[in-house]
């Protein structure tokens, strides 16, 4: 019988009588379909006559995993294993029937396809056979049906008392199923093929330009140390070899319970990659902002900065890692940083105009996200480094607002933040071409509460001793007309109800 017969006889028995025995000599409906295939040679001849129906069973599950009839087998689960009704007083039939001999297949089916990958990972000969000869392309093919069947089995074991359980077997068959993913993509772009070391000559050249990296983020890290260490491999990289990084990433991490992390491998929303590039690219930003845009302007390339801000402009997320924040800023991309916020929390990234407000919808995300006392300090000073004093003191009292009373521990630490960064930068020179602008002045508008000013009243004491002994005279008169400025603005104050006046104007510098 021709090979394509023989298969197309897999339709031609009823799938809930195929352990009924049918002859004198007590063999099955399932052996006389073991027999057409003995016929075509599809099957091992040492099944003839070997009256083991487990075997049996099981080679013909191989047959039609091999021979993509994945669906079969599946409808075999759905029409036999799910039957409430179809039972059998006899041991061996009770497993046929209730899918427990279907899921041991299957998991011995799974691990055999691990098995086989290791040995593939660990060979370079064998691992460019597999990619060049078809197999990768046949046991992606196997796998994807394995994982439909187990899927049904576990469908069909919920709420069951006989079903095996398979749910773990379905997160390995997925990890296994990424990893022939990752495979095939690799040899569609010839990945295998090119060098081992990528652009640098040499393992050790690499892990020299890694540890340069890591040595200029050294207080916030590389997006790939972060990386690593959540899949517990960090001291692997860079990897050896293609199968060696394949090897690392799809089989001994399994080992530590991260397979899930891998589930929906190659399936993935467009913003997630994005967001990966973005965390590369990041790492690759050496140097000042400035120099970088400088030197890509003359060689007429986008720097690795600018490349990154274009993919995040349309990727942020609300669970956006807030580690982007911090290194746009540390890098010297505030605006790109409060770009990033903004669109994290709901804001309108729109709203860059000085004096500009969009904490409305920054802080109803925010009472949802809780914002530590550093984060709170970040997204301040990005709002200051971008020129919005107005917004970034709406902001403040905003966010203090948004938390019970007992947490606002922050509040005099926020609005120091304000001050001081009021004096520094009117003490500095403006941009060519533009008006020097006194921020101070500015601060002195802002209509801070009573407390809020019992705070800077404390911190005029300390900074008027601080910017005296300075050697700068920018900031000495920087920090002279801000004290005046607030003493005048108490004067023309009137003391609450009941309360005596007081006269900072007559207290002297120092005094507490």
């Amino acid at each position: 019988m021709a090979p394509r017969d023989a298969l197309n006889a897999l339709a031609e028995f009823n799938l809930k009588e195929l352990h009924l025995i049918k002859r004198s000599d007590g063999s099955r409906n399932v052996d006389l379909l073991c027999d057409k295939f003995l016929s075509a040679g599809l099957v091992p001849s040492n099944l003839r006559g070997s009256g083991d129906v487990r075997k049996v069973y099981c080679a013909i599950f191989d047959l039609a995993l091999s021979h993509s009839f994945g669906c079969w087998i599946v409808d075999f689960v759905i029409e036999v294993c799910a039957d409430r009704h179809l039972a059998s007083d006899d041991p061996l039939e009770a497993q046929l029937l209730d899918g427990r001999l279907v899921a041991d297949w299957s998991q011995s089916t799974l691990a055999l396809m691990e098995t086989d990958l290791v040995a593939t990972l660990k060979n370079e000969v064998a691992f460019l056979d597999f990619v060049n000869t078809g197999k990768l392309e046949r046991e992606l093919g196997r796998c994807n049906a394995l994982i439909n069947i187990l899927r049904t089995l576990d469908s069909i074991s919920q709420g069951s008392m006989t079903a095996p359980s398979v749910a773990k077997d379905v997160t390995q068959a997925q990890l296994l199923l990424s990893s022939f993913q990752a495979m095939l993509w690799c040899a569609r772009h010839q990945v295998h093929l090119q060098s081992n070391t990528g652009t640098f000559a040499s393992i050790p050249e690499w892990l020299q330009r890694v540890q340069s990296r890591r040595e200029q983020r050294r207080s916030k890290g590389l997006f790939l140390d972060d990386m690593l260490t959540g899949l517990v491999i960090g001291g692997v990289y860079p990897f050896s070899s293609l199968q060696n990084a394949l090897f690392m990433l799809f089989i001994t991490i399994r080992d530590v319970g991260s397979a899930e992390e891998f589930a929906s491998t190659f399936s993935l929303p467009l913003y997630l990659v994005h967001m990966w590039q973005a965390q590369y690219l990041l790492d690759c930003v050496v140097g000042p902002a400035g120099s970088a845009a400088a030197a890509a302007e003359l060689s007429g390339e986008a720097t690795p900065l600018q490349l990154a801000s274009q993919l995040l402009s349309g990727s942020v997320q609300p669970d956006t890692p807030f580690k982007f924040i911090e290194v746009l800023a540390e890098v010297g991309a505030p605006e790109v940083a409060l770009g990033v916020h903004r669109a994290q929390v709901g804001g309108s990234s729109s709203s860059q105009s000085r004096g500009g407000n969009s904490n409305d919808g920054d802080m109803e995300q925010e009472q949802q996200n809780e914002v530590s006392l550093p984060q709170a300090l970040t997204l301040l000073d990005l709002r200051l480094r971008c020129g919005l004093l107005a917004e970034s003191f709406l902001w403040m009292r905003s966010h203090l607002e948004s938390r019970p009373p007992a947490t606002r521990v922050s509040h005099p630490v926020l609005i120091l933040t304000l001050a001081n960064w009021a004096v520094v930068s009117s003490s500095q020179d403006a941009a060519p071409g533009l008006p020097k602008r006194s921020w101070a002045t500015d601060l002195l508008e802002l209509p801070f509460t009573g407390q809020e000013e019992e705070v800077l009243v404390c911190w005029l004491v300390s900074c008027t001793i601080k910017y005296k002994s300075t050697s700068t005279p920018k900031l000495q008169n920087a920090s002279t007309f801000f004290v005046n400025g607030f003493k005048n603005k108490f004067l023309a104050k009137k003391s609450s109800p009941g309360l005596p006046k007081r006269s900072w104007a007559k207290r002297p510098v120092g005094e507490t």
